[in-house]
């Protein structure tokens, strides 16, 4: 850089010249602490003279900017300035700027009040190829895209008036042949032809055609009150039997976002309106069709299709009526507005063959660093909905019929009813679909349900119980197979169960082998009738734990239990206390059953009462006595008689004595006379 010239101290003024060879805009920039140097930079050559005087500045020469880059991009073409303007406390005017890259040559003159104030210019381009103004715009963001291709011509005259945050405009702009390409696409995006035609009330661009392989886009706009704090649109856009593929592909060359991520197929019929303010929301009007489309959107998981819909316009939204068609497994039939791609708010009225939770599932992608791009935002919405099946891990829920909530990546069924199992199900359930697994909140009622079945699906007690079960229960747990689910499981249910069966353990035997039933043979059959069960369960972490288990054995028996029950593994460990009726106990031997330590005793009813404690896995559990309850039990009945004290003792040494073990249950139990020899 070289500074030439002559002047005179004291604002005598200057007179000189400015020469620029090669020198780097970011570097004079970092030099005389102006601007950002990050931000835009080039090699600049050039010449400048330099008149000043009564503190007006006159400046004319040319510059020729290489390697041109704004915020690391690059404009891939020389730009040359030629100027000549002069400043001062009036403002600026320009006698002439001189715009050229390659082939594109711009004029603007005219006048720039000072400090900000109002413009007053002309902008004049011949007819030239609008790839440079592209290239220009895309240096800022603006335009057709980075990836993007633009052939055509384009010619304005336009005045520029106003305050240069909002200017008027007033002139036309003249586009022809305008080309759009891009690699990925099948076909480019053609514009014969279109005109703006611009004033300070408005600019309108009226019918226009846009061409993308077999689909014509019909369109026109006035865009009015451009100039206020709140612009009006006013917008119509036709096209009949057209390819979504590509009606998108129209969109991303013009620079829509909202349509940069979404892919679809089929064919689309569209004649709609738009009208309203920019800023506060377009009113929609209209009507389509669409038919054999595919569509996918970043929120969801699996692309949309969709058979057949009419499609309605009001509003913000897009109403689809009498649609049809599928996501993933599920197929869908009903009514379903959208408001909203990039993060859809849906409203429908649903009839769904299936769902399958595990494919409503999504994981957001975070922004790659340094993209701006921010991770896809999931679907929501409400509605009502009846689905066939509704599958979750190894969960089957069947005609389920709910009012619908889906938000931030939850689905809220409440009120829920479904059949599940050969029962009915009701209440509410919360899915959260946003971690893997999914996690389940759910509160219902179960009525009349197979028991092997839903706990077989829920946990890993498979072919333990059989028979219908009515339940209560407030429990989360996380999606999966049994076992997972089992393992995952917190909450309460408080259960009741009617006659059945438990597998793979016959409790009369088991408490008959220790407790020597006299009169009973064993039973071949490894399994326990049962008139009904019920108990309250506390789950944590897969272990339930319960104080009032209940069970009712065919032939006359009552089991009562605490303990915990395993979910995952089928492991128990509960301490029982079975009391059988005088008919069974008199069978089972009544006081002749035993020996000396014997494991039961009789009441004042005739009752037969065991203590036991039942351990390991349920296919192949472990009953042995629970000897603490046992001497707990026999000390109450002991006590009971003043008489039976004084004589216990003497009745144990005699029981010895003559070898009669069965005496003892009497003597025990306060039923021999003391004072017996």
């Amino acid at each position: 850089m070289e500074l030439k010239g002559a002047g005179v101290a004291g604002g005598g003024g200057f007179n000189g010249s400015l020469t620029l060879d090669e020198a780097s805009l970011a570097s004079l920039q970092q030099f005389l602490h102006v601007g950002e140097p990050d931000k835009l930079d080039a090699s600049a050559t050039g010449e400048t003279t330099i008149r000043t005087k009564d503190g007006n500045t006159a400046l004319k020469g040319s510059l020729d900017l290489a390697n041109l880059r704004v915020s690391g991009q690059s404009l891939g073409a020389p730009l040359r300035l030629d100027y000549q303007l002069e400043t001062g406390e009036a403002g600026t005017r320009i006698q002439s700027l001189g715009v050229k890259i390659g082939s594109l040559a711009a004029n603007v003159s005219g006048t720039a009040g000072p400090g900000g104030g109002p413009l007053d210019l002309r902008a004049k381009i011949g007819r030239a190829s609008i790839t440079e103004i592209a290239r220009l715009a895309s240096l800022f963001n603006a335009g057709f895209g980075r990836d993007v291709s633009v052939k055509g011509q384009l010619a304005a005259d336009v005045a520029i008036t106003g305050k240069p945050e909002r200017p008027a405009v007033a002139g036309t702009v003249d586009g022809s042949d305008l080309v759009i390409t891009n690699a990925a696409w099948k076909a480019p995006v053609r514009m014969p032809g279109i005109r703006f035609q611009l004033s300070p009330e408005s600019i309108r661009a009226g019918g226009f055609g846009i061409q993308a392989g077999s689909t014509n886009l019909g369109g026109a706009f006035v865009l009015s009150e451009y100039t206020g704090t709140d612009p009006r649109l006013t917008a119509s856009v036709s096209a009949r039997e057209a390819s979504l593929a590509e009606l998108l592909q129209m969109a991303k060359a013009f620079g829509v976002n909202s349509a940069s991520d979404i892919e679809g197929t089929g064919v689309v019929t569209l004649d709609v309106r738009a009208n309203g303010p920019v800023k506060r929301g377009l009113a929609m009007s209209g009507s389509g069709s669409i038919a054999n489309a595919s569509v996918k959107l970043p929120a969801l998981p699996k692309p949309l299709q969709v058979r057949t819909a009419s499609l309605r316009f009001g509003e913000d939204l897009v109403k689809l009526d009498d649609a049809a068609g599928s996501l993933g497994s599920s197929n869908f039939r009903g009514s379903l507005s959208v408001n909203g791609f990039t993060a859809p708010k849906v409203a429908l009225n649903l009839a769904v063959d299936q769902v399958d939770t595990a494919a409503l599932a999504t994981t957001s992608t975070p922004a790659k660093p340094g993209t701006g791009q921010p991770a896809p935002r999931q679907v929501s919405g409400t509605g009502q909905v009846e689905i066939g099946k509704l599958i979750s891990g190894s969960l089957l829920l069947e005609d389920v019929k709910a009012r619908c909530k889906l938000e931030g990546g939850t689905l809220t069924l409440d009120p829920l009813s479904a059949h599940v199992y050969g029962g009915k199900q009701t209440g509410s359930m919360v899915i959260d679909l946003r971690p893997q697994p999914a996690r389940y909140s759910v509160r219902v009622r179960f009525d009349d349900v197979d028991a092997d079945r839903l706990m077989s699906s829920t946990t890993a007690l498979r072919g333990v119980i059989t028979g219908r079960i009515g339940a209560q229960a407030e429990i989360a747990f996380a999606s999966g197979d049994s076992a997972a689910m089992a393992r995952s499981m917190g909450g309460k249910v408080k259960f009741r169960m009617g006659a059945g069966k438990i597998m793979g353990l016959n409790l009369v035997n088991e408490l008959g082998q220790f407790g020597k039933f006299l009169g009973m043979p064993p039973a071949k059959e490894s399994e326990t009738n049962m008139l009904g069960l019920s108990a309250t369960l506390d789950i944590n972490n897969g272990v339930g734990s319960t104080q009032d288990l209940s069970l009712e054995i065919a032939g006359g028996g009552l089991l009562s239990a605490s303990g915990n029950v395993n979910l995952t593994d089928q492991n128990v460990r509960l301490r029982t206390l079975t009391v059988f009726g005088r008919e069974f106990a008199e069978k089972a031997g009544g006081s002749r059953i035993g020996g000396y330590l014997t494991a039961a005793l009789l009441n004042e009813k005739g009752e037969l009462i065991m203590p036991a404690v039942i351990t390991g896995p349920l296919a192949n559990p472990r009953v042995t006595v629970d000897a603490e309850r046992l001497a707990e039990l026999k000390l109450r009945t002991i006590t009971r008689s003043p008489d039976a004290i004084r004589g216990t003792a003497e009745g144990v040494v005699d029981a010895i004595r003559t070898g009669k073990p069965g005496g003892l249950i009497d003597i025990l139990s306060g039923r021999k006379q003391a004072g017996k020899k």
